[in-house]
């Protein structure tokens, strides 16, 4: 398990992306309507506007992500050590993803891409 990045869910994404753009000193790796991304190094940090969430796709919470080489043997280990999913692994556009929470509540995403 590798840190792969961070989504932080904004209000106004032209105004974040370019907060963001004038802090990091670089122009996004990657830019939409609704998203942008900055790539620091091995680590993707990742804007996404807020938006109605539908409900086949994850909450709109900020989150870490960390990757995973084989989900179903990650979910295996972390299920027999006692951790709750949130979301059990789906495959979305971007990779298959699971989503728990730490013991102060923050969301976390395991992803294999």
């Amino acid at each position: 398990m590798k840190l792969s990045g961070f989504t932080i869910f904004v209000l106004d994404i032209e105004k974040a992306s370019e907060f963001y753009e004038k802090l990091f000193g670089m122009a996004p790796s990657d830019k939409s309507e609704n998203s942008c991304s900055f790539t620091l190094g091995q680590i993707k940090y990742f804007l996404h506007k807020k938006v109605t969430r539908e409900k086949e796709m994850p909450q709109n919470e900020d989150h870490v992500e960390f990757k995973v080489e084989d989900m179903r043997k990650e979910v295996t280990r972390l299920k027999n050590g006692g951790f709750v999913l949130e979301n059990e692994p789906k495959e979305y556009y971007w990779g298959i993803s699971a989503y728990l929470r730490d013991p102060e509540g923050r969301f976390i995403e395991l992803v294999q891409k």
